[in-house]
């Protein structure tokens, strides 16, 4: 017969006083804990990686870190064969350029012919089509859309309501002129405020990082009473100081690009200057003055010929870019130099 349980002969102690009653501990499915799992998984789930404004893939480098040659290799070769499905036939090494079949001088071939020559598998993929101009351009138009929120569901939604009020004749859309006119008024009364500010100047340009020593300036302008288009390329030699002016080294005459030498070098030194003077220097401030003395130079164009126009527009700006991609080996004369757009278009990104 087992013996009675003892009663613990310790008082207890009367509730309220003294330490307080142990509160149950949390169980491991805790709400907290499932909100943490619930969120690292949405973070990865397809959908939300591919249409979140807050995605990874809107703030990483997409050239870089995810879509190379090297991750492409690391796929297996059933994801490889399933996405060069769908890459365009220009982005595989077998791809010969050929003449459209609608084209009159290859009537009555048949277009199948030219699919069936050109091998589309995975391992026949170029390595540069990561680094094609056209393949970034359109990383960067994803990224842009991404960011701004533009392929969540409730922006669809939105879209295919207004594209139904549109073609339902419930909902007015603002015709493309009275666009154009409101936002002429608009950008003409934001320019007359910036012109009334300050007058916007090179070195503005260059302080901002969009032109620097060793940079080429394209000119090119057509000119119709005279009949000739004049085309030069210039480079900077040097640019600020306390004139807030720009030093150029202009080829003489009619000649239209720069010395070899001088145009594949990142910095213009003396040693790569000709020495029989063909280079004229000049000291400019604004993009007019440039154009003055590049006519001045060819000495084509009378004066009285020299019709108004904006030199901001007539001139392009070349420079050396990190990772550019190869655009700039489609113009040796510009010594690897890739356009970043005309002057005018880099005035408006500055201001």
């Amino acid at each position: 017969m087992s013996e009675p349980r003892r009663r613990s002969a310790r008082s207890r102690k009367p509730q309220g006083s003294g330490d307080p009653l142990p509160l149950p501990q949390p169980a491991e499915s805790s709400p907290t804990r499932a909100s943490g799992v619930n969120g690292d998984i949405e973070k990865t789930d397809p959908d939300h990686v591919m249409t979140n404004p807050k995605s990874k893939l809107a703030r990483m480098d997409l050239s870089e870190e995810m879509f190379t040659f090297d991750t492409w290799i690391s796929l297996s070769l059933e994801s490889r064969e399933e996405l060069s499905k769908l890459l365009p036939p220009t982005a595989f090494s077998t791809f010969i350029p050929r003449i459209d079949p609608a084209h009159p001088s290859v009537a009555g071939s048949d277009p199948m012919d030219i699919d069936l020559l050109s091998e589309r598998g995975p391992e026949a993929l170029d390595p540069m089509f990561f680094s094609d101009s056209h393949f970034l351009a359109a990383l960067r138009t994803f990224q842009d859309h991404l960011h701004s929120g533009w392929l969540t569901e409730e922006h669809r939604m939105k879209t295919e309501k207004y594209r139904a009020g549109i073609e339902g004749g419930s909902l007015h859309a603002t015709w493309k002129d009275e666009a154009w006119s409101q936002s002429q008024v608009e950008e003409n009364v934001a320019t007359s405020q910036r012109s009334t500010a300050r007058e916007f100047k090179l070195t503005d340009l260059a302080e901002a990082g969009f032109l620097g020593v060793g940079d080429i300036l394209s000119y090119r302008r057509t000119f119709t009473l005279a009949n000739v288009t004049v085309e030069k390329d210039i480079m900077i030699a040097g640019c600020g100081g306390f004139s807030k002016s720009i030093v150029v080294l202009v080829p003489s005459g009619t000649t239209r690009y720069l010395p070899p030498a001088l145009a594949s070098s990142s910095i213009p030194t003396e040693d790569l200057l000709p020495e029989d003077h063909s280079l004229l220097q000049m000291t400019i401030t604004t993009p007019s003055s440039i154009e003055s003395g590049i006519l001045d130079t060819d000495n084509r164009v009378d004066k009285l010929q020299r019709t108004h126009g904006n030199a901001w527009k007539h001139l392009t700006v070349w420079k050396f870019l990190q990772g550019g991609g190869t655009d700039g080996l489609a113009f040796p004369e510009k010594g690897g130099r890739q356009s970043t757009g005309t002057l005018n278009y880099l005035r408006s990104s500055v201001q």
